[in-house]
């Protein structure tokens, strides 16, 4: 806090005016709760060190390493003679050995006391469930929610012109995706319309800088799961496996955390029933493609896709027989709804948390469960390799590289 800060600079001052122990001003500075005041005391050493007392190149350096190594056994007592009035005695700070980059961290870990610690957490997530609201009263807005337009986008009217074919249909939904994406759009206003155009127009060639929200997996499942419900509403008589299927993807898009394992079943089974259908054939692939879409969004997907794999989700539940406008007005409303479950609150509704396994891929901003640390949230992603945050610290683990 502030006030810390405040009370180091009054620290330092009467250090350099000799009225304080010095070797008292750094241990104090070291153990301020506040990882600035740690960084501080560890990284930047006032000389002189002492009046009267000149500094020599490399004093700063071992004095740290002495610091880091008392501070790292466990602290207790400090070291006798820290900062002796005797020259040479500087000396015997050279053996000390410098910590490790595991240690380094562990110890500026230690520094952050539980309370900082708690309060920052809490504060991140303040930030994150209002820029996580705002994203979602828009998407509600994009799809003609009439209340979350006039927050949103007063004085104008939304586009609900309906899409009357499937890549027309996804580029609407994956633009809307677009526009709320953190990073890689243009700042200038008519690039970035001719860029969500391009996204319209051809889905599937979607720019590579776009970072889109953490919550999308959820939406494009949900809607997933939505066409292929309609898809099967005009065939009361499909064979159970591909309402199997379909009630199998409801079940894991509700628990994403739970085993995938029945829902691959499930739609194998539907797969086979697909293709031992005599007639009809298009209704029951949709139903199945439904939920392997749902399985791929949720565990796999590196970016927004409605026709994964080669398989067009949208256009398979055209051929079923729907029709254009029925299907847009039954995703549109699935977005809407989406976007305003739980009231708009992000925790549930907009981050899906997904039980860690190291043959999923994971995305920077996604939130999973780890048997053994627990919750914790992707950071960074490197080849097959990602950093998580957890809440006793930062851990690298395995997941699968999507090229």
């Amino acid at each position: 806090g502030s006030g810390d800060l405040a009370q180091q600079r009054g620290s330092l001052e009467e250090l350099r005016a000799g009225a304080r122990d010095p070797a008292r001003v750094v241990l104090e500075t070291a153990l301020s709760p506040t990882e600035a005041g740690a960084q501080s005391a560890l990284k930047t050493l006032l000389p002189p060190l002492r009046p009267g007392h000149a500094a020599r190149p490399g004093e700063g350096l071992r004095l740290r390493q002495a610091l880091q190594s008392w501070a790292l056994a466990g602290r207790g007592e400090p070291p006798p003679g820290l900062l002796p009035p005797d020259p040479a005695a500087w000396e015997g700070f050279g053996v000390a050995p410098a910590p490790t980059r595991a240690q380094w961290s562990a110890f500026q870990r230690e520094l952050r006391s539980a309370e900082v610690a708690a309060e920052a957490r809490a504060l991140q997530a303040k930030l994150r469930a209002k820029e996580a609201t705002k994203e979602r009263l828009t998407l509600a807005a994009l799809f003609g929610d009439p209340a979350a337009w006039k927050l949103i986008e007063p004085g104008g009217e939304p586009e609900l012109e309906a899409p009357q074919n499937s890549t027309a249909m996804a580029g609407s939904l994956i633009a809307a995706l677009a526009r709320l994406a953190s990073r890689g759009l243009p700042r200038d206003p008519q690039r970035r319309a001719d860029l969500l155009a391009r996204v319209r127009a051809e889905p599937r060639d979607l720019p590579r800088g776009l970072v889109f929200p953490t919550w999308w997996r959820g939406f494009v499942a949900r809607l997933a799961a939505a066409a292929g419900g309609l898809a099967l509403e005009s065939q009361p008589d499909a064979p159970a496996a591909s309402w199997e299927a379909l009630a199998a993807a409801q079940a894991f898009l509700e628990s994403p955390e739970s085993d995938p394992d029945p829902l691959r079943a499930a739609i194998e089974a539907a797969l086979g029933s697909a293709l031992r259908a005599r007639a009809e054939r298009a209704p029951l692939r949709a139903a199945a493609w439904s939920a392997r879409l749902v399985l791929v969004a949720l565990t796999s997907a590196k970016r927004p896709s409605f026709a994964p794999r080669g398989q067009d989700l949208l256009e398979e539940v055209l051929a079923a027989g729907v029709e254009a406008d029925t299907l847009w007005e039954r995703l549109r409303a699935e977005a809407v709804a989406f976007a305003l479950s739980e009231g708009g609150a992000p925790s549930q509704a907009a981050e899906t948390l997904r039980a860690y396994r190291p043959q999923d891929h994971y995305l920077p901003g996604e939130r999973l469960r780890h048997p053994s640390f627990g919750e914790g949230r992707v950071v960074a992603q490197r080849g097959d390799r990602i950093d998580v945050d957890f809440a006793e610290g930062s851990r690298t683990l395995l997941h699968r590289e999507v090229v």
